[in-house]
């Protein structure tokens, strides 16, 4: 999927400014972000819809997604995490 550029920035072919990664799931800093501190949460395996995520991956992402968006909103920076 090299037209895919979600696969790109997981394959490590395109930058991006990563806050989190494990096994299941990437998110990263918004190169065009609506408001500051706008990030993306994505799955690491390629998926057409939100709704192709199986309940356990989807479930993970959204955990994911709510402590990143919590240790955005304590942190001054946009560089120090802790999830």
């Amino acid at each position: 999927m090299d037209d895919c550029v979600f696969c790109r920035i997981v394959s490590g072919i395109e930058p991006a400014s990563v806050v989190y990664s494990d096994n299941e799931v990437l998110a990263f800093m918004d190169i065009m972000p609506v408001n500051p501190r706008h990030l993306l949460v994505i799955p690491k395996a390629p998926v057409a819809q939100l709704s192709d995520l199986d309940l356990g991956k989807g479930a993970h992402m959204f955990k994911v997604a709510m402590s990143v968006a919590d240790a955005l909103r304590r942190s001054r920076t946009k560089s120090i995490f802790s999830l």
